[in-house]
């Protein structure tokens, strides 16, 4: 009979954690994620995109969670502001 040989594949990639997006909630390896401010836990990883996009959507580039202005470059228009519009009012 002959020898059997088992190899055992270590590579890097099978050893990363896997952690999931606070954003979007997709699973991936911690290596595509970014920790943009102080959270930690199951809420300190997101994608960039992913932050990107809320930052866009709320006006801003501040964490709502830890209230730290998101590191690493992120942008955000400010969002208008609405206008209130006058009435006219009779008070008797």
């Amino acid at each position: 009979m002959g020898e059997v040989v088992i190899i055992i594949d270590e590579t890097k990639s099978s050893k990363q954690r896997i952690s999931r997006c606070r954003i979007c909630h997709e699973e991936e390896a911690e290596s595509f994620f970014e920790v943009p401010c102080a959270c930690s836990g199951t809420v300190k990883f997101a994608h960039r995109d992913c932050i990107q996009r809320w930052c866009n959507e709320k006006g801003n580039t501040t964490c709502e969670i830890c209230l730290q202005v998101y590191r690493h470059g992120y942008t955000a228009i400010p969002k208008p502001t609405k206008m209130i519009e006058e009435e006219e009012v009779t008070i008797r």
